[in-house]
């Protein structure tokens, strides 16, 4: 769209010109619409190549991915590792909320790590899980990382290596979720191992 409106004020730009001034600028003309049209060829290109992609290729190779991980025995299981930083509690008990709700959707079982800080956190977290289906559902762990408040490089770089020690297999899948983003609700169709190498998610 924005393409568009450019391309319609260059044009208005030239038509209302003066000739003189279009006569004694050809070469710059000329030099800027070679730019343009090769700039724009390349937009014009990867445009149709991403329609082709979400139209033709992705449907198909999610369908196939789809078809191969209702033929598997095994489901992967989902780690969600979440770094909570002075949120507002009216923001994180609803994010935890949708986030028990999705783990309890996995059917090959869910592990949530929270990264927080505050003392506070955790014992708001633990209890939205105590009331969530997820901790009723026997296939849904919850660990908590206490970090000093050094930033999120931090938190990331120590509940991975949490999430690490939990010996995640290839089949597995890891999510990162920010404390003040719920997360939509989801429907586990696929796995890494499958051809798309993505859980798929709905």
């Amino acid at each position: 769209m924005y393409h568009l409106l450019y391309l319609l004020v260059c044009l208005n730009i030239g038509l209302f010109a003066a000739p003189e001034v279009l006569g004694q600028s050809t070469g710059l003309a000329l030099t800027i619409g070679t730019l343009g049209i090769w700039r724009y060829s390349w937009a014009l290109i990867n445009f149709t190549r991403a329609k082709i992609y979400l139209g033709l290729v992705f449907p198909r190779r999610r369908k196939a991915a789809e078809a191969r991980y209702r033929e598997q025995k095994w489901r992967a299981h989902a780690f969600f590792l979440v770094t909570t930083y002075k949120i507002d509690p009216l923001i994180t008990g609803p994010v935890y909320r949708s986030i028990f709700d999705a783990a309890a959707r996995s059917e090959g079982g869910a592990t949530i790590v929270a990264s927080v800080v505050d003392a506070s956190d955790v014992r708001l977290i633990k209890t939205i899980f105590s009331l969530s289906d997820a901790s009723r559902s026997g296939l849904v762990s919850l660990a908590f990382d206490r970090i000093a408040g050094t930033g999120k490089r931090d938190a990331l770089a120590t509940s991975l290596r949490t999430i690490s020690r939990l010996s995640p297999g290839r089949q597995d899948v890891i999510l990162l979720v920010d404390g003040d983003t719920r997360v939509p609700g989801m429907s586990w169709r696929g796995s890494p191992r499958s051809s798309l190498i993505r859980p798929w998610v709905r």
